[in-house]
């Protein structure tokens, strides 16, 4: 136990104070008068956990972050469950934006003991939140959410965590207070997307769902690395018009866009965030900036693209199982992806892993009389001409992502018009983000083949 100090032995003024008159006089705001009971108190009773408790609260008053934190840690080492150090250690951490060993536990600890503390509820969800432990978020964040709503990002917090862990139903029953958020922010997009996700998830059978994915996945159908080169090979050999795309999480909003079925179960504000929260990111603005003709006919042009496409590389069962806030656009555009003539697909790791096998597809592009190239990047071409020993190459600049409002729809309508396929079978490749498959899609109607590299472009270019 703290004793009585005589202060006049310190060179203070003559009488006795303790650690309790301390805090007593930084809680009257009185902070010169307890740093010099403090400094006694440091002196002399440097073994006492109160001592250093006052001590942190001074320094944290004085904005002292760092050293009040190490004051507590003192404090703890001789005191380690005394309860409104942990909670002060907690604050500074969040001053500070460090999460020391045993941060989360020690503000569950103090959860329990006071259960209603929605400001430290959310604290917790909001830290396990950004180590990516949803699950483990959302006890805390039912406590915080339904106080705190739209401060400290309670809700958006508890939203996103049953989003991820497929919390479909709890979501949705607070689907009233997630449009009133969602209507307050200037890009009202990801509150309605986790809505659609978790609307598009109950229509569909989960199960059934898995099972065509994996089934197809068994099957004969889905290309691993050397049935997929074979495919190519023999498409360039024959001089066939061929068209292999690569879809991404991004593809499936659009698609799901696409779906005249959703925006009769939607509302024009949903499926409004849901395509734009993609495009916006792409193309520096709302798809429907341009019209709502415009906007329709370019989706259904992607839609097109995987309809008619030969090979189409997707996320597969692994990732519809475990990515719950994305299952419901997947499966929509797996619907689409299995519905096509051609049933050949291949996983999103396709080009990948070819290009490990056969870096830079030399094999497929030695010595071909042309290569042609859709993307942003305008020296590409060149490097593989003298890498592959290609005779001519021919380059259509996108704009790249620091022109991305000169992409759409200016510069994907410049580049489709100028597009020619200069004999069949010539070969292009293709990255060109969202508009990719599109691109590939007419250079296969012009009697070319098309093989979408967005997911290797980076490796390429840095070589």
């Amino acid at each position: 136990m703290a004793r009585p100090v005589d202060l006049s032995r310190y060179g203070g003024t003559r009488g006795s104070a303790t650690a309790q008159d301390a805090q007593q006089m930084l809680d009257r705001g009185d902070l010169d008068a307890a740093a010099s009971v403090i400094a006694v108190l440091v002196a002399s009773q440097p073994g006492e956990a109160t001592t250093w408790f006052a001590q942190a609260r001074l320094l944290a008053a004085r904005g002292q972050s760092a050293h009040a934190q190490e004051a507590c840690r003192r404090a703890l080492a001789l005191w380690p469950d005394i309860l409104p150090v942990w909670r002060l250690f907690s604050d500074l951490a969040e001053t500070l934006g460090n999460a020391p060993e045993g941060l989360d536990a020690c503000r569950r600890m103090l959860l329990a003991n006071e259960p209603g503390d929605a400001v430290l509820a959310n604290r917790i969800g909001a830290s396990l939140c950004a180590k990516g432990l949803f699950l483990e978020a959302l006890p805390t964040l039912r406590i915080a959410a339904p106080v705190l709503g739209h401060q400290d990002s309670a809700l958006w917090n508890y939203a996103t965590a049953l989003a991820v862990t497929g919390g479909y139903h709890e979501l949705l029953g607070f689907e009233p207070v997630l449009v009133e958020f969602a209507r307050g922010l200037r890009e009202p997009f990801s509150p309605f997307v986790h809505l659609v996700a978790a609307k598009l998830a109950l229509r569909f059978d989960r199960q059934a769902v898995l099972r065509e994915s994996a089934a197809r996945q068994r099957s004969a159908s889905w290309l691993d690395t050397a049935s997929l080169a074979a495919c190519l090979r023999e498409a360039i050999a024959c001089r066939q018009p061929f068209s292999l795309l690569l879809l991404a999480h991004g593809h499936a909003r659009l698609v799901t866009y696409g779906g005249l079925h959703n925006h009769l179960a939607f509302s024009r504000e949903e499926m409004s965030a849901v395509v734009n929260s993609v495009w916006t990111d792409a193309f520096g603005a709302v798809i429907e900036a341009n019209g709502a003709a415009p906007a329709a006919a370019v989706i259904r042009d992607l839609c097109a693209a995987i309809a008619d496409a030969d090979v189409v590389a997707l996320p597969g069962c692994d990732v519809l199982a475990l990515e719950h806030e994305h299952f419901g656009y997947l499966a929509e555009m797996q619907r689409l992806v299995l519905g096509r003539r051609s049933e050949l697909c291949a996983g999103p790791e396709a080009i990948r892993e070819l290009h490990e096998a056969m870096p830079f597809l030399r094999p497929l592009l030695a010595e071909q009389p042309f290569l042609g190239f859709v993307g942003s990047n305008r020296d590409l071409a060149e490097k593989l001409r003298h890498f592959c020993q290609v005779g001519e190459t021919v380059t259509y600049l996108v704009p790249g992502p620091q022109q991305r409002r000169d992409n759409y729809p200016a510069g994907f309508e410049k580049t489709l018009a100028v597009l020619q396929v200069p004999r069949p079978g010539a070969v292009f490749l293709v990255a060109a983000g969202l508009l990719g498959p599109i691109y590939c899609n007419r250079i296969k109607q012009l009697g070319g083949i098309a093989i979408d590299i967005e997911s290797v472009l980076a490796r390429w270019t840095r070589c």
